[in-house]
């Protein structure tokens, strides 16, 4: 059995809006987030890494439907697993990102962007398939 590599961005680029952050998301995800800070749930970061590494995520698991901060915090649990298993050092801000901090919730979606770039060789990603 292949193990997959996975590459960390440690340099990204500033030169990315808000505005391409959001098309970037939305095409990828199929949603229509209009903020950033609509991200704090950590759902589509889940969605991301599922993407990046098919499987690293259950995603049976993971709360779209966010209400309060425990389930917040459940979505960001299962993306530090995630990170863990697939030696990420990746810092999480999790109590930014959901508080809706817009520099954390932006920066980590940049950082996200990256690690997308650096590791997605196909274009192929169906987000509704979440089995």
């Amino acid at each position: 059995m292949a193990t997959q590599v996975v590459v960390i961005p440690y340099s990204i680029p500033k030169k990315y809006s808000r505005f391409s952050m959001l098309a970037w998301a939305n095409n990828l995800l199929k949603t229509n987030f209009t903020d950033v800070q609509q991200m704090g749930s950590g759902a589509c970061h889940c969605q991301i890494m599922d993407c990046v590494v098919p499987g690293s995520i259950d995603m049976t698991k993971v709360k779209f439907d966010a209400q309060g901060e425990d389930d917040c915090k459940h979505n960001f649990r299962l993306l530090h697993e995630a990170f863990s298993k697939n030696d990420i050092t990746r810092t999480i801000p999790v109590d930014q990102l959901i508080m809706g901090d817009f520099k954390s919730n932006f920066e980590f979606l940049k950082w996200f962007r990256g690690f997308y770039k650096a590791n997605v060789k196909s274009l192929e990603y169906d987000p509704g398939d979440l089995s």
